[in-house]
């Protein structure tokens, strides 16, 4: 009887040191990677391992995922989960990472309006609404003008009315050390410790906006190393001096897409730059497109000297009212091994670990790991 009491309370005890994680449009895993390096640092959660139930629907991400995690991704859509798929699972923490083109300029900035936020509003309205066990921690990333948007508000309100107290971070990946510029809105929402749960399910709330909440620019004061870009990529083995020209040939910039756009500065870095310009998906529309969808590496500049040169000739290109001539433009760039960043060192630089692949056995292209790495979050 001693025994089998011991045994039921070694069940429980380890029961307790399990972390469960909702990870709504899981992607890649970018949050699944940063819980992972929180839980390492954690001192209150010390001892404890993550289970981490994640949701997508794009079948790629999710190949990438289990490659990396061992879990394969629910498929279902997200306006299909019910408030008892959650309350099954028991939630210490949501994660969610929603689409960000209802937000975005390039999406047109519809709102509520856009199909697209569908899931969002699904989330708010039903799931969160009508939860009989709420998660302690939600944690929410977009574009920036979400927190401006009547979806925010909605979202807000339901949080509100559940008794969470939210905050809105306004924030850079640059700001934790990351060598890429990557602004981003995160919404951290932490149950009240006196919240009462007396309703299950919730009118839905006007769009009146609820009480004024902050949006804080800056983390609680900790201090980051500051990573160059070349720190960065010397973790892979795509740096060593044998593949560097195989890097160059494959992922040169065509110098006539340069020529086509007259009077645009490129974001061109070196490794040592300790910013980048922000990656997204149509950088995998790399053959076709160039402006505005990620920095360009002059591969071939590595001393202080050289580099010091080139950024003064380059911006000064730049500097008066008058538009230089293109010629001026390619022949400073000929020389300096303009290219493309590989989708591995542009996870590399966004946070990922270099243990984290982009699973090259299960037959994805460059274009489709672009595209699956410009939707991920930085994991800092």
């Amino acid at each position: 009887e001693k025994l089998k009491r011991l045994h039921l309370a070694m069940a429980a005890e380890t029961k307790q040191k399990v972390l469960p994680v909702i990870e709504l449009f899981s992607g890649i895993g970018g949050f699944h990677v940063a819980l992972q390096e929180w839980l390492k640092t954690s001192a209150s959660f010390k001892g404890y391992s993550l289970e981490i139930h994640a949701f997508d629907n794009n079948c790629n991400a999710n190949k990438v995922y289990t490659h990396n995690f061992g879990i394969t991704p629910n498929k279902r859509n997200i306006e299909h989960l019910q408030s008892t798929d959650f309350d099954a699972i028991r939630p210490f923490l949501i994660t969610l990472s929603p689409p960000c083109q209802p937000y975005s300029r390039a999406g047109c900035q519809k709102d509520c309006h856009d199909a697209r936020s569908t899931a969002l509003h699904h989330f708010c309205h039903t799931i969160l609404c009508e939860m009989q066990h709420l998660a302690t921690h939600i944690l929410l990333e977009n574009v920036i003008g979400f927190e401006t948007s009547q979806s925010c508000q909605l979202l807000l309100q339901c949080l509100h009315r559940r008794g969470y107290e939210s905050r809105i971070y306004r924030l850079n990946a640059t700001q934790v050390g990351t060598p890429n510029t990557r602004k981003r809105v995160y919404v951290l929402a932490t149950l009240k410790k006196d919240a009462h749960q007396l309703q299950t399910q919730i009118a839905s709330p006007p769009w009146s906006p609820q009480q004024h909440i902050d949006v804080l620019h800056t983390l609680p004061s900790v201090v980051f190393k500051q990573q160059t870009i070349g720190e960065v990529l010397a973790q892979s083995q795509e740096q060593h001096d044998d593949h560097k020209q195989q890097l160059l040939e494959r992922y040169a910039v065509p110098m006539e897409r340069i020529a086509q756009f007259t009077g645009y500065k490129f974001g061109i870095v070196t490794v040592r730059d300790v910013d980048s310009e922000c990656f997204t998906k149509a950088y995998a529309t790399r053959k076709k497109f160039v402006k505005g969808t990620g920095a360009l590496f002059a591969s071939r500049l590595t001393q202080g000297a050289e580099i010091a040169a080139f950024k003064t000739d380059y911006d000064a290109l730049f500097a008066s009212t008058s538009t230089s001539p293109p010629s001026s433009l390619l022949r400073l760039l000929r020389n300096v091994g303009l290219r493309y960043f590989t989708p591995k060192e542009c996870a590399l630089l966004m946070g990922f670990p270099m243990t984290f692949s982009l699973a090259d056995d299960i037959g994805l292209n460059d274009e489709q790991k672009y595209k699956l790495v410009g939707n991920s979050i930085n994991v800092p």
